[in-house]
């Protein structure tokens, strides 16, 4: 998703998920997710209960990917400098 400049408001999804959506003109949120955030990151493993998206997500100088594909690409990453010995 590209940064939107629309009001956004969090809904916790489950204990673990987050889902940030676009609110409307009454504060209310729209359908529209634009960021997630998933306690435990590192070690979560239930993308099964993250939501279908018609829409790609990506990073600076990243390919664009469905949801699930992007966060399993992150969070290897994540867990590779997470192990990697300090310098």
């Amino acid at each position: 998703m590209e940064p939107t400049s629309e009001l956004v408001g969090a809904a916790v999804h489950d204990e673990d998920i987050v889902l940030f959506r676009i609110l409307d003109e009454k504060q209310e949120p729209t359908g529209d997710i634009v960021g997630i955030e998933i306690v435990g990151f590192l070690d979560f493993h239930r993308w099964e209960d993250l939501p279908r998206l018609p829409i790609e997500w990506r990073l600076p100088g990243c390919e664009a990917l469905p949801l699930i594909e992007f966060l399993k690409r992150e969070q290897t990453n994540l867990r590779r400098r997470a192990s990697a010995p300090a310098t």
